[in-house]
């Protein structure tokens, strides 16, 4: 019998519960950061009271990574709710952490820096380990074993990093006109290819950006974390559809069965789909070419809706969390596959929130007045 908060066994990975079924087959309960962490496959989500936070997933400084002079950024990953209020970071020269050289307590936030005063207990050369836990009102998580770990050498440069994300009004993460070019007016242009200007949805010249299909997209950069809702909505007036395979509207795609959310065009037809442990996707509406046409996709929890032109088109079940190594996304292509998932078309209108969009909202951005 396992006490709430107790693990089946002693790493982060363990399931929370383990029960013997009938037939030789076997239920394992584990929290939603951790599902198929161990390489297998989720079934099903339950909702849980009383539990102790997710395990911290460490992101900066990789795994093996050398790590220089100057200050040092540690990040990690996690889901921030009423079951997680503060983080306990320590820092080891070795994986067992018996005499941990750094231990700082009640963090509020999912990432810190060791300056300068605080690296001189580190010997050149030497390798660390670094692990994190996520402390809460039922317990308390370390990050997964084995601790990463890095190698420390004093005469390799600081490494610079990026400032935080920080979204905008009304959980903003990217707006973009895409009045002939690709800035944002709010959130991070990562990386354009070529593009040219086109005329809008109100025909209106340079109002719009155009796409070739070949090798061309936008990409955005998106924050650290994903919530339980999100929507992306987007002009797109498609050139020409992709022959024998697929094109993207808008991609997240990290990896594999990895993308917390892609507006595909396949066949001839419009598909809203998540891709996490398996893909989950609306059913395909059929667009036309040669036609301005606005699409949204709002994620509200287990749900997702597809809308095309403002009305609803359909709605699927989905993970009420995602999970992802999401960091970038992109219109016109896949920001993270070198395969050929390019899309000939013209772009205007760009908008992404960390929030669900009513359906009045959709009907709002839908009105080429409005673009």
């Amino acid at each position: 019998m396992l006490r709430r908060g107790q693990r089946a066994g002693p790493d982060a990975l363990t399931p929370w519960l383990l029960v013997e079924l009938p037939g030789a087959r076997t239920m394992r309960l584990c929290d939603f950061a951790s599902a198929g962490a161990g390489g297998t496959r989720y079934r099903s989500w339950l909702p849980t009271t009383g539990s102790p936070p997710p395990p911290p997933i460490p992101r900066t400084p990789a795994d093996g990574a050398t790590v220089g002079s100057g200050k040092t950024a540690f990040r990690w990953t996690t889901k921030t709710n009423a079951s997680l209020t503060a983080y306990k970071f320590a820092l080891s020269g070795s994986s067992e952490f018996s005499k941990p050289l750094i231990e700082l307590k009640g963090l509020q936030r999912p990432r810190l820096e060791l300056d300068e005063a605080m690296k001189r207990q580190l010997k050149p050369s030497a390798r660390y380990w670094w692990r994190v836990t996520a402390g809460g009102p039922h317990g308390e998580t370390s990050s997964v074993e084995p601790a990463a770990c890095f190698r420390f050498d004093p005469a390799q440069p600081p490494t610079v990093e990026e400032p935080d994300f920080v979204l905008g009004p009304g959980s903003l993460v990217v707006q973009a006109s895409l009045r002939g070019e690709a800035k944002p007016e709010f959130g991070r242009l990562k990386r354009a290819t070529a593009f040219a200007a086109a005329a809008g949805p109100a025909g209106s010249p340079n109002s719009a950006v155009r796409l070739s299909g070949q090798g061309q997209m936008l990409v955005y950069e998106l924050p650290d974390e994903f919530e339980e809702d999100y929507s992306v909505a987007v002009w797109f007036h498609i050139v020409a559809f992709p022959e024998k395979r697929l094109g993207q509207v808008f991609s997240a795609w990290a990896g594999g069965m990895d993308d917390p959310l892609r507006l595909t065009v396949e066949n001839g037809k419009l598909f809203a789909r998540i891709e996490a442990q398996q893909v989950f996707s609306t059913k395909g509406v059929p667009i036309e070419a040669g036609k301005w046409q606005h699409v949204a996709a709002v994620k509200s929890g287990s749900r997702l809706s597809l809308f095309l032109n403002g009305q609803q088109q359909d709605i699927v079940t989905v993970p009420a969390f995602v999970n992802t190594r999401a960091r970038s996304c992109a219109l016109g292509g896949n920001p993270n596959y070198s395969g050929n998932e390019f899309l000939a078309a013209d772009f205007a209108g760009f908008t992404m929130s960390l929030r669900a969009l009513t359906p009045e909202e959709v009907m709002e951005l839908a009105k080429p007045s409005a673009k």
